[in-house]
């Protein structure tokens, strides 16, 4: 009688795990076109989406288009649109091959990826890097999916 109740629970053990549902890769979640909800330059909170008196409007067109497999369009704070690839692992998204070329990146951009949603919906990125277009500071980026 214990060797049958043993056999039910490996079988419902099997069972359960094969229904486990398995989350995408970050690649393909992230497939979304991104707009920014927060931007902080090294800490300090330069924009929140629809609030009056932010320091840096501009990021209200901040937009960073992935919806393509591979293929990435980001218009940056200045407005200045550049295009080209991308590649993602669990942890640092790197857009590359990018033209024209931002400032000083010699056409490629790395962010450690600090979150994203399962759902893909909402993904903070890091700079590795400080940008010369916002005074050498260090940006977070809470970007949200349209």
């Amino acid at each position: 009688m214990n060797t049958k109740v043993l056999q039910f629970c490996f079988i419902l053990v099997f069972l359960f795990s094969a229904c486990e549902e398995k989350v995408p890769p970050v690649a393909e979640r992230i497939q979304k076109v991104y707009t920014a909800k927060t931007v902080t330059h090294d800490g300090v909170t330069v924009y929140t989406s629809g609030a009056s008196g932010n320091i840096v409007p501009e990021y209200s067109t901040y937009r960073l288009d992935m919806s393509v497999a591979g293929k990435v369009t980001l218009k940056d704070v200045t407005s200045e649109t550049f295009t080209g690839s991308f590649t993602a692992t669990d942890n640092l998204l790197t857009l590359s091959g990018l033209s024209p070329q931002p400032t000083g990146s010699g056409g490629t951009l790395t962010f450690e990826i600090t979150s994203l949603s399962e759902d893909g919906k909402t993904l903070v990125l890091t700079a590795t890097r400080v940008s010369p277009k916002t005074g050498n500071t260090v940006n977070v980026y809470t970007l949200i999916a349209n």
